[in-house]
């Protein structure tokens, strides 16, 4: 049942996201990607050709050289921002995860509505 309603869901969502990349045609200047080699992923013939351009997104802060401050510490610290609920993301492997491991810490940044529906004690 669930293989058959993730499949439903999938087939939907390519239809719209077909949609949405035809309707940049009419809509966009600037196509901004993760990079210039994301745009042979697009299901779109003769991208050049459109009325847009692709550009590669722009980096979202300068780069700048960390000292660090403890040589001895080695402690991961990832920061996660998006959604979390549970419809859409199981985060739960990657909570035991990060709590098997040690010196890992997880920094969840989610709508405050989600965080408070998602969170178990």
């Amino acid at each position: 049942m669930f293989q058959f309603h993730s499949q439903k869901k999938r087939n939907i969502s390519k239809i719209f996201y077909r949609y949405d990349l035809l309707k940049y045609r009419q809509l966009v200047d600037v196509l901004y990607l993760a990079s210039e080699q994301v745009k042979q992923y697009l299901p779109i013939k003769n991208i050049e050709c459109n009325n847009y351009k692709i550009k590669s997104l722009p980096p979202g802060c300068e780069i700048k050289e960390i000292k660090v401050e403890d040589e001895n510490k080695t402690t991961l610290k990832l920061f996660y921002v998006g959604g979390i609920s549970e419809e859409l993301y199981n985060f739960e492997k990657v909570l035991v995860a990060v709590n098997q491991i040690r010196d890992v810490e997880l920094t969840i940044c989610c709508r405050e509505k989600k965080r408070g529906k998602n969170k178990k004690s």
